[in-house]
């Protein structure tokens, strides 16, 4: 399979990125992750490998870069289909950064990236490997929080990242919605897991999903075509706007755990439902009064449900007019709206949703 990136419409490539908090004991969902998607790169960061470790993925090439330390930590690594086109090259020596690079094609290349929050952050590691390669995506998990990448803080390491990306070529892509969720109920959830590109002008789609072992989703990161979002997402938003009532229509039909409202209870009047793994459990059809539960992962999946139904609404727009959809995009769009309403400009829960 030869990859084009000059041509948008030839790649339609389905990469990961994820910090699989240890690749070993994840060996076995992660394999099954990527049949299911249909995953052609996976970029994994903090694979806590050691040199002895042997894993292998059926129909995938593997590469490693770990970390040399007694104890397992850090490392990264690049799962690619066997069928694509490759080549594998050793990255410049860098001070901090850990990395691991493929050329997709002969001026291409893809790197792996880790920096851990307990190192020093070098911009001279960034500058090795962009000055070296022509076209560049760097995907993984950097520690650099900002807000112009839709962080709600900034932190030293952003604000070095964003200082010098503003000199250089290279655009960093986030997705819309935190993919990090920290095992430490007083951290809030954040965005950790970028992407940076230099010089490949490609329609980038980035989508965090509920699923995996770790303390960051994997995000699902779709380049090339059309935009998509996950079938099991768009079916949580249809539920939500009523496509998928029981049919009584007492109740929505929505898979808790894709809106990222693991553990959180439903709460109106006099009923309480929990939400989690809730099928045609009579989730109430209009909005509760209040939630019971982590604010931070409420907020998170409010955030992803809006902008996953912001990027089905776009969708559902450029075939309206053909397939007579109008019906859905009004629902979408009354969704849409009353998500909207329960998030403020800074993204906190308001009224009706949380009292406070």
């Amino acid at each position: 399979m030869a990859v084009n990136f000059n041509n948008i419409n030839n790649a339609n490539l389905v990469i990961i990125n994820w910090n699989a908090n240890g690749l070993k004991q994840n060996r076995n969902t992660l394999a099954a992750f990527l049949n299911s998607h249909n995953v052609d790169i996976a970029c994994i960061s903090e694979t806590h490998l050691i040199n002895a470790d042997k894993i292998k993925f059926n129909g995938y090439v593997t590469y490693r870069k770990d970390r040399l330390v007694v104890r397992p930590s850090g490392g990264v690594s690049i799962i690619i289909k066997s069928k694509i086109k490759h080549h594998h090259t050793f990255i410049p020596v860098l001070q901090s950064l850990e990395a691991e690079l493929l050329y997709l094609s002969t001026i291409t290349s893809l790197i792996s990236a880790y920096q851990s929050p307990n190192f020093k952050m070098f911009t001279s590691d960034f500058d090795k490997i962009l000055c070296s390669f022509q076209k560049v995506m760097i995907i993984g998990d950097l520690n650099s929080k900002h807000t112009t990448w839709n962080c709600k803080m900034t932190n030293q390491n952003g604000r070095k990242l964003h200082k010098y990306l503003s000199n250089t070529s290279t655009n960093n892509s986030s997705p819309d919605s935190p993919a990090y969720y920290p095992y430490d109920k007083n951290r809030n959830p954040n965005i950790l897991d970028v992407i940076l590109l230099k010089l490949i002008p490609l329609s980038i789609h980035q989508e965090p999903l509920f699923e995996l072992d770790s303390d960051h989703l994997p995000v699902k990161i779709t380049i090339g075509g059309a935009l998509s979002v996950s079938t099991k997402s768009l079916s949580a938003a249809l539920s939500m706007s009523g496509a998928g009532r029981d049919d009584d229509g007492g109740g929505m039909v929505i898979d808790a755990g894709e809106a990222g409202l693991e553990g959180v209870r439903l709460c109106t009047g006099g009923d309480t439902t929990p939400v989690m793994g809730a099928k045609r459990k009579g989730v109430p059809s209009s909005p509760p009064l209040f939630a019971e539960g982590d604010e931070g992962r409420i907020e998170a999946g409010l955030a992803y449900i809006r902008s996953m139904l912001k990027s089905a609404m776009t969708e559902a727009r450029a075939v309206g007019a053909r397939s007579g959809s109008d019906g859905l995009i009004k629902s979408l769009e009354n969704v849409f709206d009353i998500v909207s309403q329960m998030l403020t400009r800074k993204g906190k829960l308001r009224t009706p949703l949380h009292p406070s």
